[in-house]
């Protein structure tokens, strides 16, 4: 072969090599992100006013897989940012790494449905993950110790929150404040600081398969004017550790709550009480508790 032929076709391959490397095309602090894209590093970002975000992922299009060793880590020195990564737009997607000591781990806007998926959220000060969009599904993450508020805080419609580690919440492991919310084989551990294990304010909510141990006051509350609401096959010990009498595993503690279903759920070692209805002393009314294990509850006749 010519040698000079040779040298244009080598320089021509490993030109092309570097341009389709996804090392090319590096994440960097601020991006805005609206193609596939992939972090392998760790990212030491300083939030401002200016950028109150590490990273932002704007769908339809925007999608960051953090690879083994990516990582997200916030320093926030004057308080001005908002959260390790902002997902917005339409159909968003964040998977894998690790976010670390963010002032939020992920905020969710825009027009939903996103995806997060896979994802160790660790000391956030404020939320693990906050929803503030609809239709998105939030499965496999591990949230662990949010300083001053919730684990996941859902705050759109139609939810999935699914498959996810919570410990160590200082507010609520899941709070649920928008419609038709669904909350699906969750582990919450240890809300010591905080309060509830899982605490529902919208109605439509079905709450199944989850395992809420060690929060502060009850494992699972229904607040007030929840209705349409299913409480199934929960598994709920040894909560109510601030000793307060008015706390229970299962807790329907609000007024106006109505057609609500607490059906086939393990609740025991609870403190003060595994099941709770305060509002309906005779057993009467159109909540329906059916085939719970407990020993205590408020009224006796609950099932």
């Amino acid at each position: 072969m010519n040698t000079c032929y040779h040298k244009l076709v080598t320089a021509f391959v490993t030109s092309a090599t570097l341009f389709s490397s996804p090392l090319v095309m590096a994440v960097d602090c601020g991006d805005v992100i609206t193609t596939a894209e992939t972090l392998s590093e760790t990212l030491n970002c300083e939030l401002s006013l200016a950028n109150p975000y590490a990273v932002t992922v704007t769908g339809p299009g925007g999608s960051l897989t953090m690879a083994e060793g990516g990582e997200i880590i916030c320093d926030n020195p004057n308080l001005e940012g908002i959260a390790g990564i902002l997902v917005n737009g339409l159909s968003g997607a964040v998977y894998g790494g690790t976010i670390t000591d963010c002032p939020d781990g992920l905020n969710l806007e825009g027009d939903g449905f996103h995806t997060i998926d896979g994802i160790m959220i660790l000391n956030s000060p404020r939320e693990g993950i906050v929803i503030d969009s609809d239709s998105n599904n939030i499965v496999g993450n591990q949230i662990i110790d949010t300083g001053n508020d919730d684990g996941i805080d859902v705050r759109g419609d139609r939810n999935q929150i699914i498959n996810n580690y919570i410990e160590s919440a200082g507010d609520q492991g899941i709070t649920v404040n928008g419609v038709f919310t669904l909350v699906q084989l969750n582990t919450v551990v240890g809300s010591t600081d905080g309060d509830n294990g899982i605490d529902i304010n919208e109605s439509n909510t079905t709450v199944i398969q989850n395992f809420v141990t060690g929060s502060a006051s009850n494992g699972i509350e229904l607040n007030v004017d929840v209705s349409s609401t299913s409480i199934i096959q929960n598994i709920v010990m040894e909560n109510g550790t601030n000793g307060s009498p008015d706390t229970a595993g299962i807790n329907i503690a609000g007024f106006n709550n109505e057609n609500n279903v607490v059906v086939g759920n393990t609740s025991l070692d609870n403190s003060a009480f595994d099941l709770r209805d305060p509002t309906d002393p005779t057993c009467s009314g159109s909540n329906t508790w059916i085939g719970n294990t407990h020993v205590t509850a408020e009224p006796a006749c609950l099932d």
